[in-house]
């Protein structure tokens, strides 16, 4: 289980796309890049992102928010993550690999700052 997490269009809901592919990763992923503005995350890391997003909902929290209206809080996160809890196993939840997705979304956000968090 994951979350498929994407920027859309306010007004449209079409994912956001931009002119070039991007390479961010996260539990699935497109070997040459791809141009669309969205990230799978896998389910394990649930329990952290809620506490390091402060919220119950975990990365839902961020759903529905203009993504401009996030970097601060996505920064705060990815701060309070333990990077020195490190695994090579991206499905372990250990907090590097929690800040890593947290960093992907960080980038979305800042190559789309009027989209809007969508997901599941």
């Amino acid at each position: 289980m994951s979350y498929d997490i994407r920027l859309v269009q306010k007004g449209t809901g079409e994912t956001v796309t931009m002119p070039e592919n991007h390479f961010i990763r996260g539990g699935i992923y497109a070997v040459e890049g791809t141009k669309q503005l969205c990230l799978n995350i896998t389910y394990n890391y649930s329990t952290v992102l809620a506490r390091v997003l402060g919220d119950e909902r975990g990365i839902r929290s961020l759903y529905g928010q203009k993504s401009y209206d996030t970097l601060q809080t996505l920064c705060s996160a990815i701060k309070k993550c333990n990077r020195a809890d490190i695994s090579d196993n991206y499905w372990q939840p250990a907090e590097n690999n929690v800040a890593m997705a947290l960093v992907g979304l960080l980038e979305m956000a800042l190559m789309a700052p009027s989209g809007v968090w969508q997901g599941d």
